[in-house]
């Protein structure tokens, strides 16, 4: 039984367009419209920490274990959640409720592991290697033809050109930047045959690769291969960006010197290629692609983006505004270290639906569907990663919570918002006015810390010759408005809406976490047929998360 830390609200698939988003102005108020600001107080439940963004000065690339925080000319530090942080937790919530677009990354995501998934769509005998080049800001691959016995040379070959000892460490290394640090020079010339090439560490792997400099085909690469290796390869993203990538190839790429690479061909072009002849292999469908079919989003302003603003081509700034939140009597915790490793949407297992008949789902099927929302429930906090952390440092991060009973105290500001609008807003903070939910903030949520319970003090309203309104009202206006708009009969009855409010309820029995690494691979080995079986209140499309089980099947032996 394999248990996860996360839940999904499920993906709507009507998606609510407001009359007014293209009425919305900072010059022509509204007649009905509201400002003011709401007064709120933030008090952890349990360890809160909101990581500082400064640099150690010793190390830069070192992460601050400390709190976010400024210094005053006293030397007294003040710790604060940064407004950013808390708008952008509250904006997330009211995309869930108001039925909006749910807004995500459309890139192809990659294949992680050597399986019987990437064996067949990933044609061994049809791989070619050549040399990339970056001219002018244009990808090109210089070809050298099909991978074959004459681009491969052997270790034993090698022992007679290299120092013995050379080639032990080479056969050794797993990192291509590893193994370049071993030999003499980067691309050593091997007599009448080309320069000699590593890549990254596979199975168990006899020989290295040699290319040569004739060239038989120049390809120019189509931005949308050259951007599914970059997401492949995290070029983008200087956490996760490929070692060899940054230690190897990212400043020859810019002087516009030649890169070792293999690719495939279709229809005359290149189709993907990569850093290693079994390369990161790209699904045949993005996640946009999969939002696209079961939204069919339109280029309209949702619910969301009217309220908050939308970042395309800067065409309309939000109304909503957020100070920071500034700490009150701080208690700050032991330092805790913990493996800390973000879930990604690689890991199809719990991010796409999965049919509790058929074989699992994967980013290469057509009838793919996205789980929704993400949501890590309040719990209490795990303990026991401390072996972990002493056999493994490298995977564990410290860091210097807040206590639980921290208070934190701001403002969230708003300008001219329709009552349904002030309505959304108020019901993302307050849970439409119920008790006994609380929201979470910072980092570790899946240990249990960051839970957070969200009290609004008062709402000051700041516009003249308008009417006001009390919290319930507000809710009672946005509740009523999305039931009238999408035609639901009962908003609260909504699976979805259950299923979000489920996941926002502190569950203190329930201390799942993270499953041992052999019950992932367990879970990714080619056998893999399971079964998801979900709390009743999740309505069987909330799989992944606590109330969910992963039972897996040993495999059919053939007589």
């Amino acid at each position: 039984m394999i248990k996860m830390p996360y839940n999904f609200v499920p993906l709507n698939e009507k998606v609510y367009y407001p009359q007014w988003s293209g009425e919305v102005s900072f010059n022509y108020p509204f007649s009905d419209g509201i400002s003011g600001e709401i007064d709120i107080k933030i008090k952890a439940v349990t360890p809160v920490f909101v990581r500082d963004s400064e640099k150690d000065e010793n190390d830069p690339d070192k992460k601050s274990e400390e709190f976010c925080h400024f210094v005053d000319k006293e030397g007294k530090k003040h710790y604060f959640i940064p407004g950013s942080s808390v708008k952008g937790m509250i904006r997330n919530i009211v995309e869930v409720i108001s039925y909006s677009k749910i807004m995500c990354q459309d890139k192809k995501l990659s294949y992680r592991k050597f399986n019987r998934a990437y064996k067949n769509n990933m044609n061994v005998n049809n791989i070619y290697h050549g040399w990339l080049v970056v001219e002018n800001g244009e990808w090109k691959i210089k070809s050298l033809g099909k991978v074959g016995k004459s681009c491969r040379i052997s270790y034993k070959e090698l022992e007679r050109i290299l120092d013995r000892d050379e080639v032990a460490k080479i056969k050794k290394a797993k990192e291509a930047w590893e193994r370049y640090e071993i030999v003499p020079e980067m691309f050593y010339h091997i007599p009448s045959r080309g320069v000699l090439v590593f890549t990254g560490f596979s199975g168990n792997k006899k020989a290295e690769f040699v290319f040569s400099d004739r060239i038989e085909r120049e390809y120019t690469l189509k931005k949308d291969v050259v951007q599914n290796f970059k997401d492949a390869y995290y070029l983008d993203n200087p956490s996760l960006i490929n070692q060899n990538w940054k230690k190897l190839w990212s400043e020859r790429a810019k002087r516009g010197e030649r890169i070792p690479v293999f690719f495939q061909i279709q229809n005359g072009d290149v189709k993907h290629f990569g850093l290693s002849m079994l390369y990161k292999l790209p699904y045949k469908y993005s996640i946009g692609d999969l939002v696209k079919k079961q939204q069919n989003p339109k280029e309209e302003l949702d619910f969301a983006q009217t309220l908050f603003g939308a970042n395309e081509g800067d065409m309309l700034k939000g109304r909503v505004f957020a100070s920071d939140f500034y700490a009150r009597n701080v208690k700050r915790c032991q330092t805790v270290t913990l493996p800390l490793s973000t879930p990604r949407p690689t890991f199809y297992n719990t991010y796409l639906v999965q049919n509790k008949k058929n074989r699992i789902k994967t980013y290469d099927d057509k009838e793919a569907q996205i789980k929704g929302f993400k949501f890590y429930p309040p719990k209490k906090m795990v303990q026991g990663f401390d072996e972990i952390c002493t056999q493994h440092p490298n995977i564990c991060t410290s860091f210097k919570p807040l206590c639980k009973d921290t208070e934190f105290h701001g403002k969230i500001r708003f300008f001219n918002l329709k009552p349904q609008e002030l309505g959304a807003l108020i019901s993302a903070i307050n849970f439409f006015g119920k008790k006994g939910y609380y929201h979470k903030i910072g980092m570790a949520k899946a240990y249990g810390l960051g839970t957070v319970e969200i009290t609004v003090n008062g709402v000051k309203f700041t516009s003249y010759n308008q009417k006001t309104y009390s919290l319930n009202e507000l809710v009672k206006i946005f509740v009523n408005d999305i039931e009238k708009v999408l035609d639901i009969k009962d908003y609260f009855a909504e699976n979805r809406i259950k299923n979000y409010l489920k996941l926002h309820t502190y569950v203190e029995e329930c201390n799942v976490k993270y499953p041992p690494v052999e019950k992932f691979r367990r879970m990714e080995k080619d056998f893999q047929p399971y079964l998801v079986r979900d709390f009743e209140e999740f309505g069987g499309n909330g799989g992944g998360g606590f109330g969910s089980e992963f039972k897996i099947k040993p495999p059919k032996r053939r007589k």
